[in-house]
């Protein structure tokens, strides 16, 4: 299995918001045929994506939407490694004010229907796999782990796969983004 950082084609794609630049290969020195194809797998991925749904696949055979029916999100990774995620439920609950100050309730709502992390990651196209390195997320425990996703892209549609577990049970969520424009 080949390991691409999305670092080894920095210099390749620069995504505004997140790139800060890179060294670039010197003309004439062409890449190992392994590492072009690699590379590309892994470039494939880098841009911004929006949330286009998720669903969730229970072992009993029912599925569920996690951050409700039309969830909102977005997913940026850039050509220097980095990422970030950002998933929301639309329906959430809003506070009184901007600033103002809110019950336990409301900050537990504003909490549960809210998820975002950031990291870097290392793209495996062969096995079409994205790590997810995290370094700082909403949710403290995830901090220094490293979410393994499976991933399919068909065009500009990105689907990710994530196997969460509640209550002592594992199951599938299917994430799909859409390439933003």
């Amino acid at each position: 299995m080949r390991r691409v950082t999305a670092a080894a084609f920095a210099g390749t794609f620069v995504v505004a918001a997140c790139a800060t630049g890179a060294g670039a290969r010197a003309a004439g020195d062409a890449a190992p045929a392994d590492t072009r194809q690699a590379a590309a797998g892994a470039e494939a991925l880098v841009g911004a994506w929006r949330l286009v749904s998720i669903l969730d696949s229970l072992p009993d055979g029912r599925t569920a939407s996690w951050m409700g029916e039309h969830p909102q999100g977005l997913l940026v990774y850039d050509a220097r490694g980095h990422m970030a995620a950002q998933i929301m439920n639309p329906s959430r609950p809003r506070f009184a004010a901007h600033g103002a100050a809110a019950s336990d309730s409301a900050v537990r709502a504003a909490y549960d229907t809210y998820y975002a992390y950031y990291g870097r990651y290392t793209v495996f196209p062969d096995s079409q796999v994205v790590v997810h390195h995290v370094e700082g997320s909403l949710e403290p425990a995830e901090v220094g782990l490293n979410h393994r996703r499976p991933y399919r892209l068909e065009g500009d549609r990105l689907r990710i796969r994530s196997t969460p577990e509640r209550g002592g049970v594992r199951y599938h969520r299917w994430l799909t983004w859409e390439r933003a424009r």
